[in-house]
């Protein structure tokens, strides 16, 4: 019986027996690769709060740069357009007033002349002249007036009431100013020109 057990067991293989430096070195492999994973770990959970604490600081950054930026750019100057309508404001303004202060006193030596001057001039020649100038002033101070934003217009006609009425009573009242003989027809080219002033120059004209 013993002879025909043997070729059973002589074709099994042998007993494989695992020698203790194979199960350690694998137990050593193991451990190490627990450990990476475990240190990888920790490390992405330290490393994930500071993203948003990176990016606002990015963003406080950027912020600042803008902010620095902003304070370098150049301010906005008026508009010239702008400028220009405030000129033409002041300068309408101005002529307004100066119209009405010429009509106001037009009138007064309108009335001195029907009724003051014939008490020191018996010359009705000049009395007539007297009032040409007044009746030219207050004309002229109502064109004033409605074309105080044509400056070109209402330029002459403040120079032309300036030298052409003015003079006329400068001389009726004092003859000795002669000099003052041909400021009158300057006088009187420039009311001309203001008329022409309003036609061909670009202004408006208000009533």
């Amino acid at each position: 019986m013993t002879s025909r057990l043997r070729p059973l067991t002589a074709g099994f293989p042998a007993k494989i027996t695992i020698t203790q430096p194979d199960l350690s070195s694998r137990l050593l492999a193991c451990s190490v690769g627990i450990r990476s994973v475990a240190f990888s770990e920790r490390a992405t959970r330290s490393l994930s709060p500071s993203r948003p604490i990176r990016s606002s600081h990015q963003s406080l950054m950027s912020n600042t740069q803008a902010d620095e930026t902003t304070s370098l750019l150049p301010t906005q100057s008026p508009k010239p357009d702008t400028v220009g309508d405030e000129e033409e404001t002041m300068s309408s303004q101005l002529y307004w007033k100066v119209g009405a202060v010429f009509g106001a006193t037009a009138v007064g030596f309108g009335a001195f002349g029907a009724h003051g001057l014939k008490n020191r001039i018996s010359d009705p020649a000049k009395i007539a002249s007297w009032t040409t100038a007044a009746h030219y002033q207050l004309a002229h101070s109502i064109a004033l007036l409605i074309a105080r934003q044509n400056p070109v217009a209402a330029g002459f006609f403040t120079a032309g009431m300036t030298m052409f009425s003015g003079s006329i009573y400068a001389l009726i009242l004092n003859p000795d100013l002669k000099f003052l003989g041909p400021v009158t027809p300057i006088g009187g080219l420039a009311l001309i020109a203001g008329w022409l002033a309003l036609a061909f120059t670009k202004g408006r004209v208000r009533f």
